[in-house]
């Protein structure tokens, strides 16, 4: 029995082994790897003439299910694709360090993912076509925190900013600059709110403190009751 499994191995490597082609095509490419009817189909290694590389599954002549993507220089992808394209779930990490880890959609970063550019900030939420784009919140690596909508990478619609100091914004944003109407809260329990423009404050509606504030929620209720 022993030797009939030995025997059976060794036929059984050497049908892999014949099955694991190499093909060179006339534009420099080549592929090492499993083949079915003719068509890259399995497990194999595309090696672009630019010097790209693919290596994960095939089905049917295309990148399909697991992979990972290397371009010298450039980025590494490894994760899911679908019909030739980066799609599910996967990790896409440039050249400089920077790596984004969610959903991809045709082939660019589409869904719900985390951006960390290291030294700098993380953000995690809502991404559209290679964009911070939706809802997110963005943690700064001096302490400061973001909370809110983004259009294009940057802060946009209304949003919560809290400082590492914990004084915290919360209003309006916009081309990731603070614009519009907002409250700035302070720790010491006042807080001023007015409008800003390009992030700059403008003019103040009303300065309160939290003594105040309570006081002018009791004279509210009492109103409404009489009403």
């Amino acid at each position: 029995n022993i030797e009939n499994n030995d025997l059976e191995t060794s036929e059984a490597e050497e049908v892999i082994d014949q099955n694991n082609i190499k093909i060179v095509y006339p534009n420099g490419d080549i592929y090492e790897g499993e083949m079915n009817n003719g068509m890259m189909h399995g497990y194999g290694i595309y090696t672009y003439s630019n010097g790209d590389i693919y290596e994960g599954e095939f089905q049917e002549n295309k990148q399909h299910g697991n992979g990972k993507i290397t371009s010298p220089n450039v980025y590494v992808y490894e994760g899911e694709m679908k019909n030739g394209m980066m799609e599910g779930l996967g990790t896409y990490t440039y050249s400089n360090g920077d790596v984004y880890e969610g959903e991809f959609k045709e082939n660019v970063q589409h869904g719900h993912g985390k951006f960390t550019v290291p030294n700098q900030f993380i953000y995690e939420g809502e991404f559209k076509d290679d964009f911070i784009y939706g809802q997110g919140i963005t943690t700064y690596v001096n302490g400061d925190k973001y909370e809110g909508q983004f259009v294009n990478g940057k802060k946009d619609g209304i949003g919560t900013y809290t400082f590492a100091n914990g004084n915290k914004f919360v209003g309006n944003f916009k081309n990731g600059k603070k614009e519009g109407s907002g409250i700035l809260y302070h720790i010491d329990g006042t807080f001023v709110k007015g409008n800003w423009e390009n992030d700059s404050f403008i003019d103040s509606s009303e300065q309160f403190n939290d003594q105040q504030v309570n006081e002018r929620e009791q004279d509210e209720t009492l109103e409404n009751h009489e009403n």
